[in-house]
């Protein structure tokens, strides 16, 4: 049995029904590259399970079941599953014919849509066939989806199960599974749990008191590097169409860019990041879309974006070790530089901002809070759609989530069959509508956006406003370089 950590259990208490708290990731594969059998067999469902099967001893999360405390008296524990079943967690699908994008679109949206068996390991894989028709993928191929609640998992620890189950060539190494079985765990006593939370809660008092000096202490280093012009004032979001209560219903879409390009973009302005620049892209499609529906705020809107906490060399296991800054998109700038430019000075402002406030501050006031505490915290900001007492008291929420998630950077192959395309999509945060996966892969840079159906309801709409403002920016970019050139 093993207590998760508060943020861990943060996840938890913000899954609400309509607003599950899962993460997936979308890959897909041509399997002329495998040869599954000496007789030249084909690649079978049942050996795709054989391999997730495989990887319940390699990664331990994929085995265990969450166990909560009656009345949230104290955080959830993981336990191993007593009642594992690998058929499950791996299942076989198909789209309908002709097999095309926007129908894989609207099955990935209905998949991630729905929430997770609570009483299981939270996480589920779909292997799809019947991929007659995309555009740019061969012929025959089948897609992977993995989803895995965010409380086992973040988005650096998804892409170290993601390289377990894979191979480096199109051969399969070999695995030689344990021959011990799996470690099954019962249910903990209801005594037993009751006089460990009794216990926590007891040291919780003191804990909240050393908290509330960091926390005070946070905010004054905070306002004397505002005042001596070290970072700029803290961003604020504006109300807009991704701001308010979300639906239970979500959309998919991406759009694909060719990666050394964007690589060579990025390089004709060296002070900016790959980060800075898939950004900046991003906020100059949600200028175009919004202005299209004349909704676009005064004020630009604002992305969290997740950080990786890990120390160099730090093990990747499973849970979450990640922090957040706010950054502006540049939506309100019309001019593709001077948005990348904003965009650069505030992603930098926001790395500052979160050296100061530190790596463990958001851990320790969950923490300091306790399971109840944040369970009606979370209440309150998910009832708390539309303006109201809590925009009086609270800063608003980011409009969005902007994540980058790199995929490998070699051919990698899921038994023998190889990796040609993929894209993840996240949750629906409160009060924010929109979540934003960047990919490297397959050299390509695929944006995967997932959004609240109701605020979004024409994908195909703000996917082309993608395409267009990245050649806006490819283009004011190379102008600027011809521009010197010629001087």
């Amino acid at each position: 049995m093993e207590p998760l950590t508060s943020l861990d259990a943060s996840f938890i208490l913000a899954d609400m029904p309509g607003r599950p708290m899962h993460i997936s990731s979308i890959s897909i594969y041509d399997p002329s590259t495998s040869v599954a059998g000496p007789d030249g067999s084909p690649l079978r469902f049942n050996q795709i399970m054989e391999r997730f099967r495989d990887a319940i001893y390699d990664v331990p999360m994929l085995r265990r079941r969450l166990v909560t405390v009656p009345a949230n008296l104290d955080f959830p524990y993981w336990i191993e599953d007593p009642d594992f079943d690998i058929e499950f967690h791996v299942r076989h699908i198909a789209l309908p014919k002709p097999g095309d994008w926007q129908q894989l679109f609207i099955q990935l949206s209905r998949l991630h849509s729905s929430a997770l068996d609570m009483s299981r390991p939270l996480w589920e894989v779909y292997v799809i066939e019947g991929l007659d028709h995309l555009d740019g993928i061969p012929t025959g191929s089948f897609a992977v989806v993995q989803k895995v609640h965010h409380a086992a998992m973040d988005g650096l620890s998804v892409k170290s199960m993601f390289m377990a189950l894979h191979d480096t060539q199109p051969k399969s190494r070999e695995r030689v599974r344990p021959t011990e079985p799996l470690l099954r765990e019962s249910r903990p006593g209801l005594v037993s749990m009751m006089i460990t939370a009794s216990r926590r809660a007891a040291r919780r008092p003191l804990l909240f008191g050393r908290v509330t000096m960091q926390l005070l202490d946070t905010l004054r280093r905070v306002a004397q590097a505002e005042t001596r012009g070290e970072i700029g004032p803290l961003i604020e979001a504006p109300r807009c169409r991704f701001s308010g209560t979300t639906s239970a219903y979500r959309t998919v879409t991406a759009a694909e860019f060719d990666l050394e390009e964007f690589l060579q973009l990025k390089r004709l302005r060296p002070h900016i990041t790959f980060n800075d620049l898939a950004l900046s892209v991003f906020g100059g499609a949600l200028r175009q879309y919004l202005m299209d529906k004349d909704e676009l705020p005064e004020q630009p809107l604002v992305a969290q974006v997740p950080v990786d906490m890990r120390g160099r060399g730090s093990q990747v296991k499973g849970g979450n070790q990640i922090n957040t800054l706010d950054a502006s998109c540049g939506s309100d700038i019309a001019d593709p530089l001077a948005r990348l430019d904003a965009v650069r000075a505030s992603t930098q402002d926001g790395k500052k901002r979160l050296e100061i406030v530190g790596a463990s501050l958001l851990h320790d006031v969950i923490e300091a809070l306790g399971p109840q505490a944040t369970a009606m915290l979370y209440n309150l900001i998910y009832d708390s759609g539309s303006p109201g007492l809590l925009d009086k008291i609270m800063p608003a929420s980011p409009n969005l989530v902007f994540s980058n998630m790199p995929g490998p950077a070699a051919p990698v192959y899921l038994c023998g069959a190889q990796l040609v395309w993929g894209i993840g999509l996240g949750p629906i945060m409160p009060n924010n509508g929109l979540f934003v996966a960047v990919t490297s892969l397959c050299g390509e840079l695929i944006y995967g956006i997932t959004a609240c159906r109701k605020m979004m309801p024409d994908p195909e709409v703000f996917r082309q406003c993608l395409y267009d403002s990245y050649e806006k920016t490819k283009l004011a970019l190379l102008a600027t370089t011809n521009r010197g050139a010629g001087g």
